[in-house]
């Protein structure tokens, strides 16, 4: 009853002062606000670690879609990657391929809210 009661709260400010772009997540929701990729300068074949940071911790595991700008450019790169309840990030391993080029992202999208890394530029 709270947790509804503070997205209304929320909700009627948003509505009161006419922010039009506002985005407003109940607590616990673990919505993806930051994808991070280690290191930031690759080459073909190396392995990045890469990070998503939720806003939250979710009271429940959390599915996370993973994608790219380029996915030719990556030979693995999960589909999907799990925050488990309680956990404020999840990490996970990324192999730039043999034949990659250019500057691609990384995006993680859950509960219609999508972020993407800055590029990655692949030397």
């Amino acid at each position: 009853m709270h947790r509804i009661k503070n997205i209304l709260v929320a909700l009627s400010l948003v509505t009161a002062f006419g922010f039009t772009n506002a985005s407003v997540s109940a607590p616990g929701s673990g919505l993806p606000n930051v994808v991070s990729v280690d290191p930031g300068l690759v080459k073909q074949g190396d392995t990045v670690l890469v990070t998503v940071g939720l806003d939250s911790a979710p009271d429940t595991d959390e599915t996370i879609t993973i994608s790219s700008s380029n996915s030719s450019c990556f030979s693995s790169l999960p589909s999907t990657v799990t925050a488990l309840q309680g956990e404020t990030s999840v990490s996970f391993y990324a192999t730039i391929s043999a034949t990659a080029y250019g500057m691609p992202t990384v995006s993680a999208s859950a509960q219609g809210l999508s972020v993407m890394s800055n590029p990655i530029p692949i030397q």
